[in-house]
């Protein structure tokens, strides 16, 4: 195999003959020579490609973010219409079964959706448990 030069790395890929003869002759007609045209080419759309998944990783977890808060939402608005709650970030607290009651009206009724759900808010840092059976709204 071939001695890579300072700062680079071989890397074996096998794709399409077509798709190689394709990138090959649009690598030959962006530089005089073929040696290091296909490896600049390579690089080249390796990086637009890290770029475009590094703005989708980026909407993809603020789309997450969005759920998270949409969710709950939609179990601060049960807890309000149930319960009467006046919910105010930092000293609203939150019985344990209330938070339960709410999440599978809103999210489902399985065990594991209610934990998954409890988790996220927590992640999220929308609540935080002041006990074991008490939750406060951030």
């Amino acid at each position: 195999m071939t001695r890579a030069p300072r700062g680079k790395v071989v890397l074996v890929a096998y794709i399409d003959e077509k798709l190689y003869e394709e990138v090959r002759a649009l690598a030959l007609q962006s530089s005089e020579k073929l040696h290091g045209a296909l490896s600049r080419e390579v690089e080249e759309a390796l990086r637009h490609w890290v770029a475009l998944n590094k703005q989708t990783a980026s909407r993809s977890a603020r789309f997450k973010a969005s759920k998270v808060e949409e969710a709950f939402e939609d179990v601060k608005r049960y807890l309000i219409e149930k319960y009467k709650y006046v919910v105010v970030r930092g000293v609203t607290e939150i019985p344990r079964a209330h938070l339960i009651e709410a999440i599978m009206a809103t999210r489902g009724y399985d065990r594991r959706t209610v934990k998954t759900w409890i988790e996220r808010f927590l992640n999220a840092k929308v609540l935080e448990r002041v006990g074991p059976e008490t939750f406060r709204v951030l």
